[in-house]
C-alpha cells in the first residue's frame, strides 16, 4: 500500500508554510479462480485432448459460465453444460447461480439448486460439474493496475 507525507512548502507572499492534502489511495481487489482438481481425464472415455483450465482473471460485473463459444468464460470441458453457471462478481466475493446444468456447480462441496445464488468468498471452492478438471478456489490479490499513489499537491 502507498503512503505519502504531507508536504510542506512556503509559498510566495505568505504569511506561513501551507500543508497540503494527500490524496487517497484506493486499492481495489482482484479475484481469482485457481484451479485446484487433479487434472485426472480418466472418467473421460475418448476425450483425450480435454487440458484442464488455467486461472481465471474475474471483472467486475455478471458473467456467463460454460461450454458454448458465446459464454463470458469458455471451460471446453465436456461436463461442463453450454450455459452452465451465471457469476456475479462484487468488490470481495462473487454470486455464483446455476443455469439449470446437467452436472451441476457446487459452491464448498453442496450442491447448489438450479437457479439459486450462492456466495462465495475468498478462500472459498467452487466446481462446475467435474471436480477433476473445473474445480476452483476463489483467491483474492491487489489489483496493482487499479491502486493509486498518493502525491502531494502544491
Amino acid at each position: 500500500m502507498l503512503r505519502s507525507l504531507p508536504h510542506t512548502s512556503v509559498a510566495p507572499f505568505s504569511r506561513g508554510p501551507l500543508r497540503s492534502r494527500p490524496k487517497a489511495t484506493r486499492i481495489s481487489a482482484k479475484l481469482t479462480l485457481v484451479p485446484n482438481g487433479d487434472g485426472s481425464k480418466d472418467h473421460l472415455k475418448g476425450e483425450d485432448d480435454v487440458v484442464q483450465p488455467g486461472p481465471i482473471s474475474l471483472r467486475s460485473g455478471t458473467l456467463e459460465l460454460g461450454r458454448s463459444s458465446n459464454a463470458d468464460i469458455r471451460l471446453d470441458i465436456p461436463t461442463v453444460s453450454g450455459k452452465h453457471a451465471r457469476i456475479k462478481v462484487e468488490s470481495s466475493k462473487i454470486l455464483v447461480t446455476d443455469l439449470g446444468s446437467t452436472n451441476g456447480t457446487f459452491v464448498d462441496g453442496k450442491e447448489l439448486p438450479a437457479n439459486e445464488e450462492r456466495e462465495v468468498l475468498p478462500g472459498g471452492e467452487v466446481t462446475f460439474g467435474d471436480v477433476y478438471l473445473a474445480k476452483f478456489s476463489l483467491e483474492e490479490s491487489a489489483d496493482e493496475a487499479s491502486a493509486t499513489s498518493t502525491q502531494d499537491t502544491e
